[in-house]
């Protein structure tokens, strides 16, 4: 009789514990009221990265259901096991601090050094065909939080060996000026380098075989731009300047990159209402 209330009490305990872990297991304990926005990245290949921005709070809550209702099968952490990032979510908080979940067809790994293994029947891949965001939902969304007496950042992201890299595009010449409610204003006007004469004073991105192209980012978004570049033949040859450039064509604010061989110096030249801005920045092959 003993031995049966033994056996008995160690499977209830055994099953409260199971219990436990499954409640309290979460891959996101958020609430979304205090997520600023959720950056996705798709990167299924090396050249196929793709961004969404989700802002709205339903949207951000059916992530978070969606990433804690996937079945747990195993538990382990960073040092065992890592995760190939097929598909990415950084949740932005309100404090400023982010919490980044990765997930592949079998694992998630969490900020806090977790990784879980996971049931194969999820609904995780499916949040990508569900929520079409563009790059225009980002711009939305940063534009009210942007001080409109700077000038605008440009943003040059790229993708090689499945990951992602973001590098900033200097500022050379620019005009701008911001109208205050005392009908006031201020302007700031600012000269530069030269694209073809301090090439070297600005970070030069390596292209790499599995580069083909790169994605502008402004920091708040221009009414129009347009893309010039030279052949890396003609730096510090200012006088090719008028002569001897291309017209890049745009797409989805991207730019594919050439497989010609030559590394090419690019000239950005963006327009708002507060005034122009123009960014250079140097693909080397």
């Amino acid at each position: 009789m003993k031995r049966i209330c033994s056996i008995a009490i160690l499977i209830l305990v055994m099953l409260s514990l199971v219990s436990c872990a499954a409640s309290t297991t979460k891959i996101i304990d958020l609430k979304a009221e205090a997520v600023l926005r959720v950056d996705v990245y798709d990167i299924h290949g090396p050249v196929n990265a793709k961004q969404k921005s989700v802002t709205e709070k339903k949207d951000i809550q059916t992530i978070m259901d969606t990433l804690n209702s996937t079945k747990i099968t195993g538990q382990g952490s960073f040092d065992n096991k890592t995760v190939s990032d097929a598909i990415q979510f950084v949740f932005y908080k309100e404090n400023g601090s982010k919490v980044t979940i990765s997930c592949d067809g079998a694992s998630i790994a969490c900020t806090g050094n977790y990784i879980y293994t996971i049931d194969s029947d999820n609904k995780i891949f499916k949040l990508w065909d569900k929520m079409d965001y563009s790059q225009k939902d980002v711009y939305e969304y940063e534009l009210p939080l942007y001080p409109k007496n700077k000038i605008p950042d440009l943003t040059l992201q790229y993708v090689t060996s499945g990951d992602i890299y973001n590098q900033s595009a200097p500022n050379s010449n620019s005009n701008w000026r911001v109208e205050n409610s005392d009908g006031t204003s201020i302007s700031t006007i600012a000269c530069g380098f030269h694209p073809l004469d301090s090439v070297k004073s600005y970070n030069t991105i390596q292209r790499e075989a599995d580069m083909s192209e790169i994605t502008l980012i402004f920091s708040m978004p221009p009414s129009s731009y347009s893309i010039r570049r030279w052949q890396d033949k003609y730096i510090h040859d200012t006088d090719s300047y008028e002569d001897n450039f291309e017209t890049v064509e745009v797409t989805d604010n991207k730019i594919a990159l050439s497989d010609d061989g030559n590394g090419y110096v690019y000239e950005v030249h963006a327009n708002w209402e507060q005034g122009d801005a123009h960014y250079s920045f140097y693909i080397s092959n």
